[in-house]
């Protein structure tokens, strides 16, 4: 691997790589290029990838996948990555943890991982084997005679060993190698990728080291919707922790990304897009629970390297094949939804939100009316209830709250059962605002029909996780500024 230094053009060793440092401006200024003399290009984008945590695997795969287009004269790819030491996984990039820096480029023989994914939001009986699979798996390669020293014979040894295992149609499995051939700019220590002050001077460094007309910031890792994103050491990143960090580094260099991009669950709520609704103009997220790697940013990246010259792409061209190339994911990489969402139409779509809330509110629809259009209303959820206990701990608290907000209004429209025209003209005006402010959607399969790409939280009845989260809710804008909130809280005490 290359490793570029600022101060001077020689190669770190091994030992200087593995040490750890503390994050601080000082850290940038040294590992960061210069970017005096550097070309403004076309786009910058900006991966900030939480492997440090069982998404490990996703984050090197999203390495790998960047390679497969890398950076040119009209494009820079830049990625933030962190992890933990994993033997199934070091023979890819080698023996290391916390936290690095890439400028990808294009590797024309990328390491091929693949991976046999079952998905636990549509078999969560077989969970529970995943736990145990890795061990039994491997004491049956044991007895069969299947051994390896070195980190490439050892990750083939585990791929043998999983693939004569009774667990071979469920597990994941890993097969042929190579290694990250990007250039290695930096090594941060252990820092927490969950630390907005991370998170924002990352964007900094970006920004000012890779000049371009158009940024695009893609955050991967666990979602939790309104309840955070990214999960450090620390605990998550709260949406307005990365609010507050986002508007600090636009303060700091005049820049607001054309395009945000979450490559995580849930996050593709209303409370989301509002709260972020003057740090980008366009914001790309998924509403429902994703299966692994699911976003194909390097599909992204491949359109934006081969548009003509002379015909300049709009961050909205962008979006938009972001979220067609979502639609029909195999398998392996399933994506339920993805939507882009225009930020700017956000305001506007607050005051709209409170006058629909209002009218419900004062319209004093009997419960079993309400209850009834929330349960045929879209949801998102993810059943739990048979989930292995060590999985389980990564499930959002609050998912099986989050509905579609168009699909829910538009059922409230049409009910026989409501008859106050004030209501259902705020009902019509609210799905107006929606249509506009929701610029692309795609779903992927037939349960997910009714997702028209923004969703919002309205539980059908109340909770102790409900109201566990409730304070951390208040404290979101979309609370401070409709009256959504108070509809909620009137639901949970019922």
């Amino acid at each position: 691997m290359k490793i570029n230094n600022t101060n001077a053009s020689i190669r770190l060793n091994q030992s200087q790589r593995n040490k750890k440092t503390e994050f601080t401006s000082e850290t940038v200024d040294r590992v960061s290029l210069s970017s005096d003399n550097k070309p403004e290009k076309d786009w910058t984008v900006l991966f900030y990838l939480d492997g440090n945590s069982d998404r490990d695997r996703f984050a090197l795969s999203r390495l790998r996948d960047l390679e497969k287009t890398g950076s040119d004269d009209k494009v820079n790819v830049v990625a933030q990555i962190s992890r933990k030491r994993s033997p199934l996984l070091d023979f890819i990039s080698g023996d290391w943890s916390g936290v690095r820096r890439y400028y990808i480029t294009q590797n024309p023989d990328p390491p091929n991982i693949r991976y046999k994914e079952f998905h636990a939001h549509k078999l969560p009986e077989r969970v529970g084997l995943f736990s145990t699979m890795i061990g039994e798996a491997l004491e049956v390669g044991k007895q069969k005679g299947l051994t390896g020293d070195g980190p490439i014979d050892k990750a083939k040894f585990i791929h043998k060993a999983i693939k004569n295992s009774p667990y071979n149609s469920i597990s994941n499995f890993i097969s042929d190698t190579g290694e990250i051939k990007s250039d290695l700019l930096s090594e941060l220590g252990d820092i927490s990728m969950s630390d907005p002050e991370s998170f924002k001077e990352f964007l900094s460094w970006g920004i000012k080291n890779y000049p371009a007309r158009h940024y695009i910031v893609v955050v991967q890792g666990h979602g939790e919707g309104f309840s955070g994103v990214l999960s450090g050491k620390d605990g998550k990143m709260s949406i307005p922790e990365m609010e507050e960090a986002m508007n600090k580094f636009r303060d700091e260099t005049g820049v607001k990304p054309d395009i945000l991009v979450f490559d995580a669950c849930l996050m593709g709520s209303a409370e989301v897009a509002y709260q972020l609704k003057d740090t980008a103009d366009i914001m790309v997220a998924s509403q429902e629970v994703e299966s692994g790697f699911t976003t194909p940013a390097d599909k992204m990246v491949s359109y934006i390297k081969k548009s003509p010259q002379d015909v300049p792409l709009s961050p909205s061209d962008v979006a938009k094949e972001l979220v067609k190339n979502c639609k029909g994911n195999s398998e392996l990489n399933f994506t339920p939804t993805m939507s882009a969402i225009d930020l700017a139409k956000m305001t506007e779509f607050g005051q709209v939100l409170d006058e629909f809330t209002l009218r419900l509110s004062k319209a004093d629809i009997p419960d079993n009316i309400m209850k009834s259009l929330i349960q045929d209303t879209q949801h998102f959820n993810l059943d739990t209830s048979d989930l292995d206990r060590n999985l389980s701990k990564f499930i959002p608290t609050v998912v099986n709250s989050y509905v579609d907000l168009y699909d829910f209004t538009s059922r409230l429209l049409d009910s026989t059962d409501i008859n106050d025209e004030e209501l259902k003209g705020a009902a019509e005006r609210l799905l107006k605002n929606l249509s506009i402010a929701i610029i692309a959607s795609e779903t992927t399969g037939e349960e997910y029909g009714r997702s028209h790409g923004l969703s919002i939280l309205l539980p059908e009845e109340g909770s102790r996780v409900l109201k566990k989260n409730m304070e951390r809710y208040e404290r979101l804008g979309l609370s401070k500024d409709t009256n959504w909130d108070e509809f909620i809280k009137r639901r949970i005490d019922k």
